[in-house]
């Protein structure tokens, strides 16, 4: 990948991560390149991340730069090829949506309550689910990674993820501080949206917001 393709690809990890320390933006980029460190430290001292007590963030030049890459990116996407990726994963997608409300909530004598997680045979029947959307969601992102070759880093993060939770690791499904199963997930739904042009409020006129 050019130098430029690794500033664009950890620039839109931070962007989407909001905050992130370096080493979760090196375990996200893993497989990229080698270096990732003094990659990111080349984007401090050019102005595109800044460094904050918590991690770094994109700054505004940064975030002017991006969205100037993704902008890009939408214009040389096949439309038609965008729209059948992202048709293909609207199914998983609601499976996936499904999967992360039964993890969290549960029903219990007719009332919907927050799952305490002490019913082992419970979650392992949730658990077993994601290897049914892991199956689902390669071959959508062979196709995404066909008009972006950026995205097929999802690929390797959610295999990460998904074997930290398969090692009995339950937080990598779902825990937001670390690069867990939903939260690859929501980055990859949040750069399907923008390789197609797409936005939430699109989704949400097309009744796919649920």
């Amino acid at each position: 990948m050019s130098d430029r393709g690794v500033d664009f690809l950890l620039l839109r990890i931070a962007q989407l991560k909001g905050m992130a320390s370096p080493e979760l933006l090196c375990t996200a980029a893993l497989g990229v390149e080698d270096a990732i460190e003094q990659r990111i430290a080349g984007l401090v001292a050019a102005g595109w991340l800044q460094n904050l007590p918590r991690g770094v963030r994109v700054t505004p030049a940064g975030r002017e730069w991006l969205s100037e890459r993704l902008r890009e990116e939408a214009r040389a996407a096949d439309r038609d090829a965008c729209a059948l990726v992202y048709e293909s994963f609207v199914a998983p997608n609601r499976a996936f949506k499904q999967l992360i409300y039964d993890w969290q909530i549960r029903g219990t004598n007719g009332a919907s309550v927050p799952n305490d997680h002490r019913d082992a045979a419970y979650d392992q029947a949730v658990l077993e689910r994601l290897d049914d959307t892991h199956r689902a969601i390669l071959p959508v992102l062979d196709a995404a990674s066909a008009i972006a070759p950026r995205l097929r880093m999802y690929s390797s993060r959610l295999s990460a993820a998904r074997q930290r939770v398969a090692a009995g690791e339950t937080r990598w499904l779902a825990a937001p501080l670390v690069d867990s199963y939903h939260t690859v997930w929501f980055e990859l739904h949040e750069d399907l949206l923008s390789v197609a042009g797409l936005n939430r409020s699109d989704e949400a006129r097309a009744g796919r917001a649920d």
